[in-house]
Parts: structure tokens; C-alpha cells; sequence
């Protein structure tokens, strides 16, 4: 049955080349534009979910409430309140510090200015980094070793093993590489190309990173213990603060450390969309962003629907004796339905060939705009697999349900006799409506 609905469809598509033509590629230019802005969307929301347990990990952000001031907020947190937290707060199952400077790496003669990252022992392991060399448990469990990503190995040191050579940093000390990370993915709020490890007695000439209270400068997340809520986590802070901060001189002014300082947590994969203060590793996205082209790529899809059924009922009565005649000969309403939503769905899915086929050209330039890698993953993304097969079923249902329903209704004897659709009138108010909603 299904298959001779499709062949009917096929034989009127070509017996209406430009009705079909028209109604295929609004289609097709609504569902490419629906793609990009869901390509976009998709990309937005995904950020740090590649992180084994990314949904019990949070950063800590810092706000510094100074007499007379506006509170500040920073995503950054002063270096000491990590031991503090590991101390006092048992509900933390792992606790990661990290600090940016910049540097000068020389490699022979080659001399570049970096960002080099100074992490705690296990970082990698914390965030489960994938390593295409070493090992990311063991990798900077000494002093005086480095991990760099598989670009900077690339730049550095071309087609040789990256393990086992030596970097100079900043003209005064020499590492060794012992891993090679693969490139972090750009759905990641870190930006990391070199890691060594965080050594307290490396900042002991300058104690403002890792030893004053009121200097933020480090980057701290935490992994809570299976279960925990992180509100309680968050009410442990206050104490925790009055029992290590004690009272700070700033400028002269001595303030408790508990009346300077509040503390609130942040999961990380809402680090890119919700804003946490001053500080990010990079450049934030916005939530209110996502929502708008959200909304944006349903309302043209609303708008591909109403086009369709505009189309297809200011055609209806060029179909109405062949529905008559069908009926006559024994069709049921129910035969009629099925057959005008199978033309409906069918002419979405050809739609939807066109569709992809923009898409993929105009990727290039739009990914040049936005400023991302997006690209359809056909295999490797069931998300867009499911997305493709919802759009197919909801504009070629909603496209084609009024004109299945409508067109099916008309009555055979009235229609052979006046030899035209008596319901045009209805119709065509109903297309007003439509075009007046657009």
C-alpha cells in the first residue's frame, strides 16, 4: 500500500514540476537554515561534556566584598583556599589547582612566547585527558617534567618522538617532555598547550600566587563524592574561610578574610554559557544566545510548514475530482489521509537532501563567522541523526496534516457535479490567516 503511495506521489511530483520545485527548495532553503542554527546551538550546549563525570565537577569563583565597593566577582580564587578546601571539607573527593603565566620556550634555537600552565600533580588524570604519548597518571610526577599537546609537538619538533626531549623555560631551567596530550577539543573552556607541575617552593619568592588570601590568581575545581550536593558544599565555605583567613591587611586596613570573601561553585559544563565573573580561560558564549536562535530555527520551521500547506490547499482544486473519483471507486477517507501525508513526508525528505547538500557548502563560510569547527557528523553524532529524522517526521506531518485532512473531506458528488472543490472559500481564508501569522 505504502509503496503505491509513494509511486503516486512521484508520478504527480513530475506532473507538477514547478508547484513541486517550489514547495521542494522552500522547504530545502528553511531545513538548511534550521541545520546551521541547530549545528551552532548543538555545539554551544556541548562544551566540557567530553569530561568523564563532568556533572561532579564544579570551579570555585570568588567574590570580594571591600568596604564601600560594589562586589567583585572572579572566576579565579586565591591560591591558598585549596589546601583549605582539602582540609576541611571531606565531601571533596579530588581538589585541582591551576595557575596561568606567561614564558619563552626555546627549543635549540628556536625561541617562542608561550602560555604555560601550572598544574597540580594528576591533573590530567583528574580531568582523564587522553594522551596519544605517556602516561597521563604519571606524566608530571616530578618536578622538572612537561606535557605539551600534539600541535606544540608538531611545531617543536616535527615527525620526532616528542618524549624525552628537553624545553627551556623562560632561559632558566630545563624540562623534559614525558607526555604528549591529544589537542583539547574547541568545546572546552581550558586552552591548554603546556602543563608543569605546580610547585609551591617555584612561587616561594613570590607568595602572592599561592599564599595570599586576597590575590586570586589560580583556577580551582573540585570533584565532589558521589551524592553530594554542592549547596553543602557551599555552606562549608564561611567556616572554612574564618578558620584559614584570619584577618588581612589591605592598604593598611585590616579585614576578616570571612567579611572580604565569599565562595560559590559552578558546574563545569555550564562555565561556557553562564556567566561567573571576570577571568575566563576563554572567550565565553551566552545562554540567552542559545535560547534566541533556538527559537529563531523553530520559527522557521513554522514558517516552512504554513508554506507548504498554503501551497497545498491553493492547489487542492486541481486535486479534487481525482480525490472524488478515488472515493467513488471505494477509497476511504483514512486511504486518503495516509496517501497525501506520504506525499507530504516524502517531499520533505527530498527537501531534506537539498537541505544537507547547502548545509555542506555553506558550512565553510558560516564556520568562518562563527568562529567554529561545526560539520555533520553523520555517523559519529546519533544526535544529528535523530534531529535529521525529526524534522523529517514534524514538517511533514504539520506540513502536510491540514491538506490531508482538508483535501480528504471533499464530497464526490458535489465536486463531480460543480466540477471544482465547493470548500475553496474555506481554504483560501485559511491561507489569509496563514500569510497575516507569517
Amino acid at each position: 500500500m505504502l509503496k503505491s503511495y509513494f509511486i503516486m506521489a512521484f508520478r504527480n511530483f513530475l506532473k507538477h514540476r514547478l508547484f513541486s520545485a517550489i514547495n521542494i527548495f522552500g522547504l530545502a532553503f528553511g531545513l538548511a537554515s534550521c541545520l546551521l542554527i541547530l549545528l551552532f546551538v548543538q555545539h554551544e550546549l556541548s562544551y566540557d561534556k567530553w569530561v568523564p563525570d563532568a556533572d561532579n565537577i564544579y570551579r570555585v569563583h570568588t567574590t570580594f566584598n571591600m568596604p564601600g565597593r560594589a562586589p567583585i566577582n572572579t572566576v579565579n580564587t586565591p591560591g591558598p583556599v585549596h589546601g583549605a578546601i582539602v582540609r576541611d571539607i571531606p565531601e571533596v573527593e579530588e581538589a585541582a589547582r591551576i595557575f596561568r603565566t606567561g614564558g619563552t620556550i626555546k627549543v635549540g634555537e628556536n625561541v617562542f612566547s608561550e602560555a604555560v600552565w601550572y598544574v597540580e600533580d594528576g591533573f590530567a588524570k583528574f580531568f582523564d585527558m587522553p594522551f596519544v604519548a605517556g602516561d597521563n597518571k604519571t606524566a608530571l610526577s616530578d618536578n622538572n617534567n612537561i606535557v605539551i599537546s600534539e600541535d606544540r609537538a608538531q611545531k617543536y619538533f616535527g615527525d620526532q618522538p616528542a618524549v624525552g626531549q628537553v624545553m627551556n623555560l623562560n632561559g632558566h631551567k630545563d624540562f623534559k617532555v614525558t607526555g604528549v596530550f591529544k589537542n583539547l577539543p574547541t568545546n572546552s573552556h581550558f586552552n591548554f598547550d603546556f602543563m608543569v607541575r605546580l610547585d609551591p617552593e617555584e612561587f616561594s619568592a613570590n607568595p602572592s600566587v599561592l599564599e595570599i588570601w586576597y590575590y586570586s590568581n589560580t583556577y580551582i575545581y573540585l570533584k565532589l563524592k558521589e551524592g553530594v550536593n554542592p549547596q553543602i558544599i557551599e555552606s562549608r565555605f564561611p567556616d572554612m574561610v574564618a578558620r584559614n583567613g584570619g584577618t588581612l591587611n589591605i592598604n593598611g586596613n585590616s579585614i576578616e578574610a570571612a567579611d572580604l570573601l565569599t565562595f560559590k561553585l559552578q558546574k563545569l559544563t555550564n562555565l561556557h554559557l553562564y556567566p561567573g565573573g571576570a577571568g575566563n580561560i576563554k572567550p565565553m558564549g551566552n545562554i540567552n544566545t542559545v535560547y534566541s536562535l533556538s527559537a529563531i530555527a523553530m520559527l522557521i520551521l513554522i514558517i516552512a510548514c504554513i508554506n507548504f500547506m498554503n501551497l497545498s490547499t491553493a492547489r487542492s482544486t486541481q486535486r479534487a475530482r481525482e480525490v472524488a473519483l478515488r472515493k467513488v471507486v471505494g477509497a476511504t477517507r483514512g486511504q486518503l489521509i495516509t496517501q497525501f501525508l506520504s506525499e507530504a513526508v516524502l517531499m520533505t525528505v527530498i527537501a531534506l537532501m537539498f537541505a544537507l547538500a547547502m548545509t555542506e557548502i555553506f558550512l565553510p563560510w558560516y564556520n568562518s563567522f562563527t568562529d567554529k569547527p561545526l560539520a555533520l557528523n553523520y555517523i559519529s553524532d546519533p544526535t544529528l541523526l535523530a534531529t535529521l529524522f525529526g524534522l523529517v517526521v514534524f514538517v511533514g506531518i504539520m506540513g502536510g496534516l491540514y491538506p490531508a485532512f482538508y483535501i480528504s473531506a471533499f464530497k464526490p458528488a458535489m465536486i463531480l457535479k460543480a466540477n471544482q472543490s465547493s470548500q475553496a472559500s474555506g481554504s483560501s481564508k485559511l491561507r489569509s490567516v496563514l500569510v497575516i501569522f507569517q
